[in-house]
């Protein structure tokens, strides 16, 4: 996986643009990374400027380009593919490091579209998109949903050996105040156990033992309030 991070020489872009590189070690991330990461980067700015493609999924659904590494190294606002871009090299580094096969996972991550496919109102749009993603998530220890809102990254985590809901977010409102967040991810929760009711109660999982407390972490470390990057590593969470 790792060799496939910079693929400097397969940049094919017809439209490059050019804004200017402006990442240097005056930014905190920047100075984190290595001479020859910096290299790597640099070179595929000059080959294929801002819509440089630093990283590909194995089967080309997911891509990120260079304004996506700008927007982490100077700590601006996340797009989807990068989280989902994330999300699917820990699965890939996980099954590599398991002697399990890749039913047995520790960990299932579903993709930044559960939420809103699960909005769709189109019908059968929300179970066909379960129906190809929850019998194998229901195998895993952890499953995983990283959900946006109003430019914000937060993160739930379903235990299903322990059988409770856990819900992440790294700039939880002020004691009093309504969490926007919490309820949006509980409303993934609760279309996710309907369909789970609906059509995998059989010889998969029991109802009973799904329906649980949806918990809010207090523990999870926050942001600052001048902070633009919304999505914290919950992930690194021992519990995820």
């Amino acid at each position: 996986m790792e060799d496939d991070i910079i693929e400097v020489d397969n940049i094919a872009d017809p439209d490059r643009t050019f804004s200017r590189f402006d990442l240097t070690n005056r930014l905190p991330i920047w100075k984190l990374l290595s001479t020859q990461e910096k290299d790597k980067l640099k070179e595929a700015y000059e080959k294929g400027g801002d819509s440089a493609q630093v990283w590909t999924g194995p089967h080309v659904s997911n891509s990120v380009s260079f304004n996506d590494i700008r927007a982490i190294v100077k700590g601006l606002i996340l797009r989807g593919n990068v989280i989902d871009a994330y999300a699917e090299m820990l699965m890939y580094e996980q099954q590599m490091k398991s002697t399990k096969s890749v039913d047995d996972e520790k960990s299932y991550i579903f993709n930044t579209l559960c939420l809103p496919t699960i909005r769709d109102m189109t019908e059968d749009v929300p179970d066909r998109y379960l129906s190809l993603r929850a019998p194998r998530a229901l195998k895993a220890r952890y499953i995983q949903f990283p959900i946006h809102l109003d430019n914000h990254w937060t993160l739930m985590v379903y235990d299903t050996e322990e059988g409770f809901w856990l819900h992440y977010n790294s700039m939880k409102p002020r004691r009093g105040r309504e969490d926007k967040h919490y309820w949006e991810a509980s409303l993934l929760k609760s279309y996710f156990e309907d369909y789970i009711n609906r059509r995998l109660k059989v010889d998969t999982v029991e109802t009973q033992d799904l329906v649980k407390e949806f918990l809010v972490v207090d523990y999870c470390p926050q942001q600052k309030p001048d902070s633009m990057l919304h999505y914290e590593a919950t992930c690194a969470s021992p519990r995820c």
